[in-house]
């Protein structure tokens, strides 16, 4: 999450909904949030807390910072994130690491259960591939993530755009030892090659910046 997202989202869950409770999936664990990227912490978490919002962290992996354990798409793990009764679900940087969005997305929708609850989503737009495990490429506009929903729920779309996070040279600027990864790393491309791509494909980001497909959709 870049933090130019974290903000986005704070300001859009706060424009939108009352202080509640918040289901955060994929949330990942505290030392990503807190250290890796501090910037979710520092712009999203905390802000929120301190306007009277309940974190619940969900996440597939049992780790320091992650509240409930549980896979959307299993029925148990469904049931046992509805049962907290969340008025904000976070849906951040998922959709491209599935192999079927549509039903992922629908399935955090359905977590929703009062009118006026909403679903803030994010996915790069432009951003090089990244597996983690998986990355199918997926780069939807926003209103092609609000498609996804389908005719069959009650919603509507009530904040969307494509955000701007910046560019590579930003990264180089403050390392530039990266300069010398493309050689350094070369080996990787014979024994993991799709890290290896992941590491190239960054560069042709160096001048033109990073987007994410931002939206927040409300239960009618």
């Amino acid at each position: 999450m870049f933090k130019q997202e974290a903000q986005w989202v704070a300001q859009a869950v706060q424009s939108h909904a009352k202080p509640g409770k918040i289901i955060n999936l994929g949330s990942s664990t505290a030392q990503f949030r807190q250290v890796e990227q501090p910037w979710i912490e520092a712009e999203l978490v905390a802000p929120l807390a301190e306007a009277g919002f309940e974190w619940v962290h969900a996440d597939l992996k049992d780790a320091q910072g992650v509240d409930i354990v549980a896979d959307l798409m299993d029925k148990n793990g469904f049931n046992k994130l509805a049962n907290m009764q969340p008025n904000v679900v976070l849906c951040c940087n998922i959709l491209e690491h599935v192999t079927n969005p549509k039903e992922l997305l629908q399935k955090a929708f359905s977590l929703l259960q009062q009118s006026g609850d909403i679903l803030v989503v994010t996915v790069p737009y432009r951003y090089p591939y990244h597996a983690d495990p998986i990355d199918t490429l997926f780069r939807p506009q926003p209103h092609e993530i609000v498609d996804l929903l389908g005719e069959s729920t009650a919603h509507s779309a009530i904040q969307h755009m494509v955000l701007n996070c910046g560019t590579y040279c930003r990264t180089v600027l403050k390392r530039p030892h990266r300069i010398l990864d493309p050689l350094i790393k070369l080996p990787q491309l014979f024994t993991k090659p799709q890290k290896y791509l992941y590491r190239l494909g960054r560069w042709s980001y160096l001048f033109r910046p990073y987007k994410i497909s931002a939206v927040v959709i409300q239960k009618a």
